[in-house]
């Protein structure tokens, strides 16, 4: 039995929720480098250039790539051959304080939802297992204006796999010039109306290129990509054809008279990063 102690826990977010509000991930920049490369249109063109020069000055001077620093979604994935701390939730509550007070991050959380009172520095815990003693630890900082463009829809159970597609290019497509594409998709499908939404959260941890390990899926992934780049929502909503930069399944059994669908959109700061303890 493998022990990953609180120490190391802190230790390895602190300095993963640091790098991911200030540096792209590598995959982005090459797909954003190759993007504005071949772009033809001159306004989204230029917006990506501009997103690149952003994500350059804040490497260069560690000011966050995005005014809204978010709530970080921390995926912990671990085996049957280890054991985690037993208060990990509040290791990791009390990390993502001491970070967001320490780099001076922006305050985005409130306590109370509809009072909107006592404003505090909070997290989303998600877990999920791994192979036998792996632990890997992954973090998805997600702002207001990606979170608002989220969907979740009970489609009958009949409804075929086109029509699941259409569905998903219907729903993204008046979300794209609200969240600052190119965007990443993130599609849950299958589970239960909450597990849904936890899938498509999840998918959007993978690198772009990442495809499902299931080919039926990984087609359904590529079609949804160039469906949804067709729209011309393009870079910040200039026209062209870059809108998303992929499309991720992730799916799970359901029950027989349910089709849960979940859509969540990522904006272009893609503040995620992993790493394996």
């Amino acid at each position: 039995m493998r022990a990953v102690g609180a120490d190391a826990l802190a230790r390895t977010l602190d300095a993963l929720l640091t790098r991911v509000q200030y540096r792209l991930p590598a995959d982005v920049l090459r797909w954003l480098m190759h993007a504005v490369r071949v772009e033809r249109a001159p306004l989204a063109r230029a917006a990506l250039d501009a997103i690149l020069r952003n994500a350059d000055a804040a490497a260069q001077r560690s000011i966050p790539l995005c005014q809204d620093t978010g709530i970080p979604h921390i995926l912990i994935e671990s085996g049957p051959d280890v054991r985690l701390p037993g208060d990990v939730d509040a290791i990791c509550s009390q990390t993502v304080e001491k970070v967001y007070r320490r780099e001076q991050l922006r305050v985005s959380c409130v306590r109370d939802p509809l009072r909107r009172s006592s404003p505090l520095h909070a997290c989303v815990l998600m877990s999920a297992p791994a192979p036998r003693d792996t632990v890997r630890l992954s973090v998805l900082v997600r702002g207001g204006g990606s979170e608002n463009m989220s969907s979740s829809a009970a489609l009958l159970p009949s409804t075929p796999p086109a029509a699941v597609e259409d569905h998903i290019v219907r729903t993204v497509a008046p979300m794209l010039c609200r969240t600052c594409p190119p965007v990443i998709v993130g599609v849950g499908i299958g589970g239960s109306f909450e597990r849904s939404g936890w899938l498509a959260k999840r998918a959007c941890f993978r690198r772009i290129g990442a495809r499902s390990r299931d080919p039926f899926y990984a087609r359904m992934e590529r079609r949804l990509c160039e469906r949804i780049n067709a729209v011309g929502a393009g870079a910040l909503a200039f026209g062209g054809v870059h809108s998303a930069m992929d499309v991720f399944i992730e799916h799970e059994p359901t029950h027989i008279a349910t089709l849960p669908v979940s859509v969540i959109l990522q904006c272009h700061s893609v503040r995620r990063g992993m790493v394996r303890l």
